[in-house]
């Protein structure tokens, strides 16, 4: 996120919040469109990023019915984001859930391009149509097949029953940082600042996404499947027995007597391997 961001609505008992980029833009907007269409520069806002709203619920309620928990959906000036606790482990259902946006979005669409056919020519035609458009690129730019785009989800559950989830998400991010390089490069060229600000962030995103598929497999060959925090030992544990070597002596609080759980060090490739950077 880029900084504080505030809650306008829940929705299933998920907050949907506003990154404070979105005000920025919103003046941006106001500015751009002046004062004799500031209410039209409004009403355009609203719908844009209602659009986005929706794309995020849709793929929300997928994963309310997989069983996945939402913590929030953060709107933001490059796009929305649904934070979620957990993803789906099946590839086929971690399709339906990234395809569920694009759906929506082709909904969207759909919906504002016969709504401006029926409109009488106000300035609502033009809000329709420009909608239309607007959703027309949310679901051509997240169906691009690279992370962290939905896309690139969607081509991983593709791949992972051939290649495994590990190798899949690192073609498919792999595909991310080469768009964004390129696209960046492009944007540079032809002096479209804000392009470059996405191109970053497409690079950052499907780089963190790999890292946390790979500290995700590191503990899963180590014998830590889906981590949870550990738990305060009992006071009549077991005392342990045999060779230590190897070992650390792990001991969450609150302290208790008695000697503590002991668990395997274990690092990746890339370095040491923080089970706490979830």
């Amino acid at each position: 996120m880029f900084g504080p961001s505030f809650k306008i609505a829940a929705v299933w008992g998920i907050p949907i919040k506003l990154d404070l980029s979105i005000i920025l833009t919103l003046a941006i907007i106001l500015m751009e469109y002046g004062k004799r269409r500031s209410r039209f520069a409004l009403l355009f806002a609203v719908g844009l990023f209602g659009s986005i709203a929706l794309h995020e619920l849709g793929h929300a309620y997928v994963a309310r019915l997989k069983r996945c928990r939402v913590r929030r959906i953060v709107l933001t000036c490059i796009g929305g984001v649904a934070e979620m606790e957990n993803m789906p482990r099946r590839p086929f259902d971690e399709f339906l859930m990234a395809a569920a946006g694009p759906a929506v979005s082709l909904l969207l669409c759909g919906a504002c391009f016969a709504g401006a056919v029926w409109a009488p020519p106000t300035d609502l035609r033009d809000l329709l149509v420009i909608l239309g458009v607007v959703n027309r690129l949310l679901l051509v730019f997240n169906l691009l097949p690279a992370f962290p785009m939905d896309g690139g989800r969607i081509l991983r559950s593709i791949l992972t029953p051939r290649m495994g989830r590990l190798k899949a998400t690192r073609f498919a991010a792999r595909l991310g940082k080469i768009l964004a390089v390129a696209s960046g490069l492009l944007a540079l060229w032809a002096g479209y600042p804000f392009t470059v600000v996405i191109a970053v962030f497409i690079y950052l995103g499907a780089r963190r996404e790999y890292r946390l598929v790979q500290i995700e497999d590191a503990m899963g060959r180590h014998g830590f499947g889906m981590w949870s925090p550990p738990q305060p030992m009992s006071d009549d544990s077991p005392p342990d027995s045999g060779d230590n070597s190897g070992q650390a002596t792990i001991s969450p609080p609150p302290y208790r007597g008695g000697p503590a759980s002991k668990t395997p060090i274990c690092a990746d490739k890339d370095g040491p391997l923080n089970l706490f950077d979830r």
